[in-house]
């Protein structure tokens, strides 16, 4: 059963496409659900948009992500939200971010290691500790998986303390404006 929640989510669906020799003909389709309506389903699929009538629908049902986000997509997302809502204090390492917010939150006073930081890991993250400390605080390092993993595990051979890891979830802004529609029996 679909629900609206299922909108912006990668599905499966079995439909009927006719009958031959008293068998019922079936054929699936997988995209991402972007309309759930009473009388029809749309799906964005590879060979473009489907649109399926709710009464063909013989089974249909929420799949996992094809695959993780592409490096260049983290970095495009997390660029844009250190754009969005930034640091009062702000300063660079390379291509890395440094943000100081005064010890208010996590986020704005902690370093973003996109990019080259101009000098090897160890040296950067020297870098990093010192900067923070010359403003009075404790380096956090905000480690976006998969692409800063090589940052991250030189965090932990250097015996750092990770937080509890935040889960991004994003949905395309199209699945945002559609009208509500009821689910699907």
């Amino acid at each position: 059963m679909l629900r609206q929640q299922d909108v912006g989510h990668r599905i499966v669906v079995r439909r009927i496409v006719g009958i031959r020799e008293g068998r019922t003909l079936f054929s699936d389709a997988l995209g991402e659900l972007v309309e759930l309506s009473e009388t029809h389903i749309t799906l964005s699929t590879d060979a473009g948009p489907l649109r399926v009538p709710v009464a063909e629908v013989h089974r249909a049902k929420r799949v996992p992500p094809a695959r993780r986000p592409t490096a260049a997509a983290v970095v495009a997302l997390e660029l844009a939200a250190d754009e969005a809502w930034p640091a009062p204090v702000r300063g660079r390492l390379g291509d890395w971010r440094l943000r100081w917010a005064d010890g208010w939150t996590g986020r704005a006073n902690s370093a973003l290691p996109v990019g080259d930081p101009d000098r090897p890991l160890p040296a950067a993250l020297d870098a990093v500790q010192r900067w923070y400390a010359e403003r009075g605080g404790s380096a956090l390092v905000n480690t976006p998986l998969p692409l800063a993993a090589p940052v991250g595990a030189e965090l932990d051979a250097r015996g750092w303390t990770s937080r509890p890891p935040v889960l991004v979830q994003t949905v395309p802004l199209r699945t945002l404006t559609l009208p509500p529609a009821v689910p699907l029996p």
